[in-house]
């Protein structure tokens, strides 16, 4: 032990780049014949036992880095160009790290048989090199909510910075830490400190404060040395939004017409929130649903963009008269009030044909245009998919106009109305003939025909 010990302190630093390696794969970076894998076990050199969470690091690529699983193992992957001479390092906490031998790899290979064996310390202290990368140590919580939400506001984030051998630099090569803000939404948030320096056991620890704003905040930790400046990959927090803001409050089905005639039919209905700011809602809000009609999910809660959903299923009791089913949807403001919203589903009956003129009288070499109205016994239109049909059953004219429809998701009395026209289409014959014309729906809402009968002269 004592030899190897002289060994690994006079054997030479491998030097290790500090600044990122470009992409090597092709022209988007990310084809597979440019993918390499490295696979292996981290094993404790005295007893051969599996060491958990042990960090694994390419050294001439300081970015692709992992942790071991429980069993000590451990895979890369990166992007290669060429073929390329690496080195592995396993830097276990409590352990002298230990450096593969060159593994000689090309684009495309996988090699799976790689050991390495760190020396563990006992209390030993091992002196650090100088810094060489930054990676993240722990966040905690991973997400906080916007300010005076009621939720976490303030993260602590922490990194430790580590010298070309993967051990976390002691005191004697403390450095200053600086941090940056990546993207983020804005809205005031800040964090503190924004410069420290590193303890003897590599770690600093910054923490972020929400602003008003929602969204996905980037910190970067930097050490700034001219010329060989060292950045961390950046650390991603998630800020939520704060409680319902009635203003930003809405509910509302997937499908706004339903028919009443089929039982147990599911439509879904979303109630949306956002905050004051116009941001999503905390995750988990919720929300209470009721309708006046038929049956729908008592409540659900929200998700990331603040929605919640439940089913709206047809049963009894149905709407009477205008045969409206109102939702409505509830939850609790910032003042702990109750705020709700309300939509509606109409829930159409039979459809019921009618039609002016109710007679077919067509003077020779002329036309004739009739309107026709295709609604359920309230005045609703069809539910989507029904269809219309308007044909010649017999008679010498020819038809234009509405004569084939196909109901999409309305509730606008408009497409309850429509037209068609006939022409006289033998001008030059002087015969009386016989027209018959057949109006036709059908669909969920039911099955109705109306025949129109006359004369073109």
């Amino acid at each position: 032990m004592k030899k190897l010990w002289i060994l690994l302190l006079i054997f030479p630093v491998l030097f290790l780049s500090t600044n990122s390696c470009e992409d090597s794969g092709g022209d988007d970076g990310s084809s597979a014949d440019s993918t390499a894998i490295l696979s292996g076990y981290v094993l404790n050199s005295e007893n051969l036992e599996p060491i958990h969470a042990a960090l694994v690091m390419i050294m001439e690529h300081t970015e692709n880095s992992t942790r071991t699983d429980t069993y000590g193992f451990f895979e890369l992957e990166f992007e290669l160009e060429s073929l390329e001479g690496i080195h592995l390092i396993a830097a276990p906490t409590g352990y002298i790290a230990d450096t593969s031998s060159t593994i000689w790899i090309s684009p495309g290979e996988i090699e799976d048989s790689i050991s390495l064996r760190p020396i563990p310390t006992d209390d030993i202290l091992v002196p650090s090199g100088d810094a060489a990368s930054i990676i993240l140590s722990k966040v905690t919580p991973t997400s906080i909510g916007v300010r005076e939400s009621g939720s976490e506001e303030v993260a602590a984030i922490t990194f430790v910075v580590l010298d070309s051998t993967g051990t976390p630099i002691d005191a004697d090569h403390s450095v200053d830490l600086n941090f940056y803000v990546g993207g983020s939404p804005g809205g005031g948030l800040f964090f503190t400190p924004s410069t420290a320096q590193t303890g003897g056991d590599g770690k600093v620890t910054t923490y972020l404060f929400s602003g008003d704003s929602a969204g996905v905040v980037q910190i970067i930790a930097a050490v700034d040395h001219p010329g060989r400046p060292i950045k961390s990959k950046p650390v991603a927090v998630v800020i939520h939004g704060g409680f319902p803001d009635i203003d930003h409050f809405s509910v509302g089905p997937e499908d706004r017409n339903m028919p009443d005639r089929i039982l147990n039919a599911v439509n879904h209905v979303t109630a949306i929130l956002g905050d004051k700011y116009g941001n999503p809602v905390k995750p988990g809000t919720a929300v209470y649903f009721t309708t006046s009609a038929c049956i729908i999910g008592g409540s659900a809660f929200t998700d990331n963009m603040g929605r919640a959903g439940v089913d709206f299923l047809t049963a009894y009791p149905m709407p009477n008269e205008d045969g409206i089913a109102w939702i409505t949807a509830q939850t609790a403001d910032e003042n702990e009030e109750i705020i709700e919203v309300h939509n509606f589903i109409v829930l159409s009956g039979l459809p019921e044909l009618s039609v002016t003129p109710t007679e077919i009288d067509i003077p020779n070499d002329s036309s004739q245009t009739f309107n026709y109205t295709v609604a359920d016994l309230r005045g609703n239109p069809m539910a989507e998919g029904q269809t219309i049909e308007v044909a010649i059953e017999a008679g010498d004219v020819d038809i234009t106009g509405d004569t084939k429809i196909k109901f999409g998701d309305t509730i606008d009395s408009l497409f309850t109305h429509y037209r068609f026209t006939l022409t006289d289409s033998e001008p030059d014959s002087i015969n009386r003939n016989k027209v018959v014309v057949r109006i036709k729906t059908t669909g969920d809402n039911g099955n109705e025909e109306l025949l129109l009968e006359g004369f073109a002269h």
